[in-house]
């Protein structure tokens, strides 16, 4: 019911889903801005949890499997790969001393 945070995966693929630029302040998120968010970290965090987590180097589930969910994503860990919204490349930044995956057209 009640989640502390979430890494840099979700986070992104949050965000993407929910139409909104990494680089803009919490603060000035409408109230329809921060239902969208929270729909999408739901949805973000039921379908990692569908594919057995995130693997890219080591993670491993309690049985010691690999996750599938890397398979899936949006935006993150796809730098230069074309979005799979508009083509467009997907960008990295750093936002908050962390890199971050988005694309510039559909997160406005």
């Amino acid at each position: 019911r009640h989640i502390a945070g979430l890494g840099n995966i979700y986070a992104d693929e949050a965000l993407f889903l929910a139409r909104i630029d990494p680089r803009r302040a919490a603060g000035s998120l409408s109230a329809q801005e921060c239902r969208r968010l929270a729909e999408a970290v739901r949805k973000v965090l039921r379908d990692g949890l569908k594919d057995g987590g995130t693997t890219f180097r080591d993670y491993r589930n309690g049985a010691g499997e690999s996750g599938h969910h890397q398979e899936h994503l949006y935006v993150y860990h796809r730098e230069g790969k074309p979005c799979p919204v508009c083509g467009r490349p997907v960008e990295k930044t750093t936002v908050g001393g962390r890199g971050t995956h988005f694309c510039a057209h559909c997160q406005r």
